[in-house]
């Protein structure tokens, strides 16, 4: 009885075993075989491969790939750029409360090569109003200025600088936009003209709902890591799936409200045009007026200053043409007259010019408004032997009279 049981034992035992081994045959053959099977694509096999040997590597080749060892996390999608071409892979990490953006992109060699950055950046899907195309953009702020680097053309110029065996340069901005360059300024106080902003005019943003980036995880074993890829490659959608119909019909709607805007801050501006230019004319008239007002004599009498003369020029009539005057001039100490003339002079230039003839010579007065003044002078008038016939009288007049 006893040797029946120990048999018994000894079966059980060996049916446990066979059941352990095969079980533990069978998990690691099904690890080895998530491990190992395809993403569902050859691009993204090779992206999966990429990954794998830098979660592997050492310090140095995971610079190369644009990361460091502690960073553990980050998102991973594709996106496409052409569409003959093998799609993107784009890993955003965050370091600092900032995100930092590598391209990796295959090239002819089935090779993965990778644009890296070492100041934050960002990938945008921006419609070119100005091409007309939806086209993807890295978006980094360098100096204080907002910068838009097409993608297509910075994978062109790494994929040259690659193949001809050169360190690959960072390539300039496409477009480049001061702060006050990116929002528009629409709400504005009255009397204030909108503003479309250089950003506005040049690109309109792409709103997506849909979200096709994964995490993955540095850390984690490769099955997972594979699990991570099979899912975002599944998650992938061409240019003309990420752009649907409902983000051209909300692109068509923006562009048209900015056309719009455009126009309405077209006339806005012609219409400040115009109102500054009548304003302009306006005051220039009015300065004219003022000018012509300066210089057209007041009526009333004014005294002549600073002389030992007593002189008096009485206005009896002014315009912008002529005016009639009277003007007598006396010696202060023998009080004897030393000139009277009145008469009607006529406006040439700045001046009021009276014009007399005697005794074969022409006599003139000069006056002049200047503000509340007016300055009298007068021409030189003698006879053939210099004698003057006025005795003088003439040069009493010069002078400044006021009021």
């Amino acid at each position: 009885m006893k040797s029946k049981t120990t048999k018994i034992i000894i079966i059980l035992v060996i049916v446990i075993a066979v059941l352990i081994a095969f079980g533990i045959g069978g998990y690691f053959a099904y690890q080895y075989s998530e491990v190992n099977k395809s993403t569902g694509t050859e691009w993204g096999d090779t992206y999966y491969s990429y990954l794998k040997s830098v979660k592997e590597a050492d310090e140095e080749k995971v610079k190369e790939a644009g990361l460091r060892k502690d960073i553990k996390k980050a998102n991973i999608e594709f996106i496409q750029v052409k569409k003959e071409d093998n799609p993107k892979m784009v890993l955003n990490y965050q370091e600092n409360n900032e995100t930092y953006t590598n391209i990796y992109f295959i090239s002819n060699e089935n090779k993965v090569n990778v644009i890296k950055y070492e100041h934050p950046t960002t990938l945008q899907l921006l419609y070119n109003r100005e091409l007309d195309e939806y086209l993807w953009y890295l978006y980094s702020r360098e100096n204080g200025e907002n910068l838009y680097k097409s993608l297509d053309k910075i994978i062109k110029e790494t994929q040259k600088e690659t193949t001809e065996e050169n360190e690959p340069e960072e390539t300039y901005a496409d477009y480049t936009f001061k702060d006050d360059e990116i929002n528009s300024k629409f709400e504005v106080a009255e009397g204030e003209i909108p503003t479309l902003s250089k950003f506005d005019k040049t690109f309109i943003k792409v709103k997506s709902d849909e979200e096709n980036t994964s995490e993955i995880d540095f850390e984690a074993k490769d099955k997972d890591l594979k699990h991570s890829l099979i899912e975002t490659v599944h998650e992938y959608k061409t240019k003309e799936e990420t752009i649907t119909q409902e983000i051209k019909t909300a692109t068509q709607e923006q562009e048209k409200t900015l056309d719009n805007k455009q126009e309405e801050i077209k006339q806005l501006e012609e219409k400040k045009k115009q109102e500054e230019e009548a304003a302009r004319k306006a005051a220039e008239e009015e300065a004219a007026k003022r000018a012509a007002e300066a210089k057209t004599a007041q009526t009333g009498e004014y005294t002549l200053e600073g002389t030992a003369r007593d002189g008096t020029l009485k206005i009896k009539s002014a315009t912008a043409d002529s005016l009639n005057f009277e003007i007598g001039v006396v010696n202060l100490y023998g009080g004897y007259n030393l000139g009277q003339l009145d008469g009607t002079a006529k406006k040439s230039g700045d001046k009021y010019v009276y014009t007399n003839t005697e005794y074969g010579q022409t006599y003139k007065l000069y006056i002049e408004a200047k503000g509340d003044k007016i300055e009298v002078t007068t021409s030189k008038m003698l006879n053939g032997d210099g004698f003057d016939p006025f005795c003088g009288a003439n040069a009493y007049f010069d002078g400044t009279y006021a009021k």
